[in-house]
């Protein structure tokens, strides 16, 4: 590593932020924020080859950590910020397929519902969830008088709810 070049978690922890928002890592406790680090490195060694044994080890981190949606959204958005936003279809659920996971709700819920967000560069308001359960959707995009576009109409269901504006074009026709 070069004088100039930042830790890898480091880099990843920008990228998280860069999509997730500014304080997406505030609710880590002092053992969530080393599993998530570990997590990373661990991606890094599955995308050089690591296998299965990569696998439980991720699967191993992240049950180290808080099992809450806005926890384990940063494991899962650090995926493609490592590897590619297509392998958060195909390694989360690997990872997580028997993890229950406490939605902002306070419901339960199975992980796999948990998903990376990709905000474009050029449009912040433009977003796009990769989910390991995801159907493709024949519909156009989901339009907020916020200007934000949703692809998917469960997520565009649950911006309805926390959105001032409320109104979100195709929705209900």
């Amino acid at each position: 590593m070069s004088a100039r070049q930042k830790p890898l978690h480091q880099e990843i922890a920008k990228f998280v932020e860069f999509h997730l928002g500014k304080g997406c890592f505030a609710p880590m406790t002092g053992q969530d924020f080393p599993a998530w680090r570990a997590f990373v490195y661990l991606i890094e060694c599955h995308a050089h080859g690591g296998g299965s044994r990569t696998i439980q080890a991720l699967r191993a981190t992240v049950r180290c950590a808080q099992q809450n949606e806005r926890v384990l959204r940063c494991f899962v958005q650090a995926i493609p910020g490592v590897m590619d936003w297509g392998d958060v279809r195909r390694l989360w659920p690997q990872i997580a397929h028997d993890l229950t996971v406490e939605l902002d709700d306070g419901e339960p819920a199975s992980a796999l519902v948990l998903g990376a967000y990709e905000r474009s560069s050029i449009d912040p308001t433009r977003v796009t969830i990769w989910r390991p359960l995801d159907v493709p959707e024949e519909k156009p995009p989901y339009t907020c008088k916020c200007g934000l576009v949703i692809v998917h109409r469960e997520d565009a269901l649950a911006h309805l709810k926390t959105c001032p504006r409320g109104a979100i074009r195709g929705l209900f026709a």
